[in-house]
């Protein structure tokens, strides 16, 4: 059965940082060539969209009134040809896209012709990347020569110059920095070990997927702090047998049932004003996950919190952008149709101070 896909653009705005309102929604036409999986997203500065199609191994542009503008990208080896391609970052005029299977992260930027063109590669497996006008902000597993282990780290632009950020055993709670497998670090990944991270002009910030806490390193001093604060729609991760064995036994409906029990950190977001932190819930009858959005001040103090209910995804991985020039934030949307096809939305999101 052939199947279509309709995707749309909400505009949101969060009134005095703490509401969110939406305002309107943009069809982007599917008559030229169907959606197979939308995961990633960005948006340039002529407000046209870009996705990654996971399924199609490309990567599609979209104008702001939603027609398809082009595609490029394929299943393959070769240039151009990617396994499941995800798009993490936009910014500076280079294009960040990581293939999952290969752990490849290429660096695209557009041409006098408007064509996109790789122009930079280096291999790194990693959970999420920003774009910074010096290098990249990776979030990933590296080690020291010293044999220290961090979950964040900086690599500077044309080179292998790293700069180490969030130990391993901070990042976790647990343990020393080399010692993978001791002090619960195998109980804590069932739950999972992914982290995201962002920046501004004075810090780094982290989060892990299994605890609400945000963590800062001064950009000058190399200072470390924390902050979050979790609430009632903030639901703790817990280690059961059920979820422990459905990850032993790679039973992913299982896993994913005791997961959406509980709350799963996926992003920290940090504008000129303030840090958003997001983490996903289900729905009552686990049917989707949807965005819980805190926002909080840059010394820590929470200043609201809403529950993204329209932003659906069938999973707990979160797709979203956030532009740094307009201040925006967008998701990508999944919901099921009637006639039990599946429709994509992209939901825009903007902060005022």
């Amino acid at each position: 059965m052939k199947i279509f896909f309709t995707l749309f653009l909400s505009v949101f705005s969060i009134v005095h940082a703490e509401s969110i309102r939406l305002q309107t929604k943009i069809h982007l036409s599917q008559d030229k060539e169907i959606i197979e999986n939308a995961e990633g997203l960005a948006i340039l500065e002529s407000s046209d969209i870009i996705i990654s199609d996971t399924i199609a191994a490309s990567i599609k542009t979209y104008d702001s009134r939603g027609r398809l503008l082009n595609r490029f990208g394929r299943r393959g080896q070769g240039p151009n040809e990617f396994s499941v391609p995800d798009i993490l970052d936009y910014a500076e005029g280079k294009l960040a896209i990581y293939d999952w299977d290969r752990d490849k992260i290429s660096i695209y930027s557009q041409n006098k012709a408007g064509q996109w063109e790789e122009t930079e590669r280096f291999n790194a497996s990693i959970d999420d990347l920003k774009i910074m006008n010096n290098g990249y902000l990776l979030s990933g597993p590296t080690a020291d020569k010293a044999g220290g282990r961090f979950r964040g780290f900086f690599k500077h632009s044309g080179n292998s110059v790293i700069e180490f950020l969030f130990p391993f055993n901070e990042m976790y709670g647990i343990g020393r920095a080399g010692a993978v497998n001791s002090n619960g670090f195998k109980e804590i990944a069932d739950i999972g070990i992914q982290t995201y991270s962002d920046f501004d002009a004075q810090a780094f910030y982290s989060v892990w997927t299994g605890a609400l806490v945000v963590h800062r390193r001064d950009r000058i001093t190399g200072k470390t702090s924390k902050f979050g604060q979790p609430t009632a729609a903030y639901r703790p991760p817990k280690v059961t047998p059920a979820l422990t064995r459905a990850k032993r036994e790679r039973k992913l409906d299982m896993y994913y049932k005791e997961v959406g029990k509980f709350s799963t950190l996926r992003k920290v977001i940090a504008s000129k004003k303030l840090v958003i932190v997001l983490f996903m819930n289900s729905d009552p009858g686990r049917d989707y996950f949807y965005s819980v959005a805190q926002i909080y001040s840059k010394d820590g103090r929470l200043l609201g919190e809403s529950a993204l209910t329209e932003s659906k995804c069938p999973h707990t991985r979160i797709s979203c952008y956030f532009d740094r020039k307009d201040e925006s934030l967008y998701f990508i949307s999944t919901a099921i149709s009637p006639d039990g096809e599946p429709d994509y939305s992209i939901h825009r999101y903007v902060i005022i101070p």
